[in-house]
């Protein structure tokens, strides 16, 4: 099975969009519609504009607590601004109580703006965009498993909450982030802003543990048929998400699940193995517990039980475990218990810069000393 030199410069295409980024995305859909609250607290509606760079004015239309027979003339005149008028039948509980309260812009992170036994969801519009709006509180608790969007574009999750990779996770601000086990990751299609984003959950991609509660398979309902797994850039951060469709069978040396133009999802390996650019393509690579080696001392260049490449299908003798510190672009980030298994019969590399000549095996860690351990991955990285 040769999979070509492998490639230190990798560019793994994702579906999540990572903090921060998207911010060319228009602010809502043209034509679009959202509720809102309008003169005197009428409960009306407004009209994203055709650059989609805003909405227009509230209009609550004829009839309608905002509309001429209420906050016309006759309203603002001596009859309606007297006693009676002013008194419980139009500003008291039934005019400014929870329904009319229920209804227009609201915060998505801190949940104001609606009335009691509501929340502020995300309301997808079925052409890749949305608008927060107040809808009735959904049932869904904190990561449990949810549907949606349903027909009217509203998920069934708690307030605070969106349906993403069918677990209800908690909405966030880029700003302020989520704790130390979760990362606010914004994704395409959930709010068309740079600072609002998805609580997702840490994880080990080495156990596939997720980290807040060690829950096996990142929290899968069936961990022996994970559909939930921990997946990252080279070097992390690494946070529990769905499965690409047809990836579950991806395993060592197979091609993992991309765009349709080339490339790979992070997610595009089956659980355990993570996508590694080559001279020839994408292949999917074991994830494993990485162990110092070097010459004369070699005994576990295949990693560390349980996680060892033979363990993931990768058994050739030529398979080593290295820190994949040594791949990721930032060394000093990369996670120092994390490894990846790589063939050193069938990795090649330019040891002369020289295009006419032949390219040379990878090294194996048990042909190495200082200072070269750390440059091959066989040891960690040291800052």
């Amino acid at each position: 099975m040769d999979r070509g030199t492998l490639s230190v410069a990798l560019v793994l295409s994702l579906w999540i969009a990572g903090c921060g980024g998207g911010g060319d995305e228009p602010l809502c859909t043209p034509g679009a519609s959202v509720a809102c609250v309008g003169t005197g607290g009428c409960s009306g509606g407004q009209v994203c504009n055709a650059e989609g760079t805003g909405f227009g004015p509230c209009s609550c239309g004829p009839g309608l607590d905002g509309g001429p027979s209420d906050g016309g003339t006759s309203d603002g005149g001596t009859s309606d601004g007297g006693t009676s008028d002013s008194g419980a039948d139009d500003s008291g509980t039934s005019d400014s109580g929870a329904d009319d309260a229920a209804v227009g812009p609201c915060d998505l992170v801190e949940q104001t703006g609606c009335g009691a036994a509501q929340r502020c969801t995300w309301v997808e519009d079925g052409l890749g965009g949305g608008a927060a709006a107040c809808r009735a509180d959904g049932t869904v608790a904190h990561l449990g498993a949810c549907v949606g969007p349903d027909a009217e574009g509203v998920d069934d999750c708690v307030a605070g909450h969106a349906c993403i990779g069918g677990l209800c996770q908690e909405i966030c601000s880029t700003n302020e982030g989520c704790g130390a086990d979760f990362q606010c990751n914004r994704f395409v299609g959930f709010v068309n802003d740079d600072t609002t984003g998805i609580c997702v959950p840490r994880c080990d991609p080495v156990s596939q543990t997720r980290l807040h509660d060690d829950a096996p398979a990142c929290g899968s309902p069936e961990p022996g048929a994970p559909t939930l797994g921990c997946y990252g850039a080279l070097g992390g951060p690494y946070t529990c998400r769905s499965l690409s469709p047809g990836a579950a069978t991806q395993t060592y040396g197979s091609a993992p699940i991309g765009p349709p133009g080339g490339g790979a999802f992070a997610s595009g390996c089956a659980t355990g193995f993570t996508p590694l650019g080559a001279t020839n393509g994408f292949f999917c690579h074991p994830f494993c517990t990485p162990v110092a080696s070097s010459m004369g001392n070699d005994a576990q260049r295949q990693g560390a039980a349980p996680h060892t490449c033979s363990a993931r299908g990768a058994t050739a003798s030529t398979v080593e475990c290295r820190f994949i510190s040594f791949l990721a672009a930032n060394p000093s980030l990369a996670a120092p218990g994390v490894g990846v298994c790589v063939d050193t019969a069938v990795q090649t590399y330019d040891h002369d810069a020289n295009p006419q000549t032949s390219e040379l095996p990878w090294p194996s860690c048990s042909t190495l000393t200082s200072p070269n351990l750390v440059g091959w991955g066989c040891a960690p990285y040291a800052p």
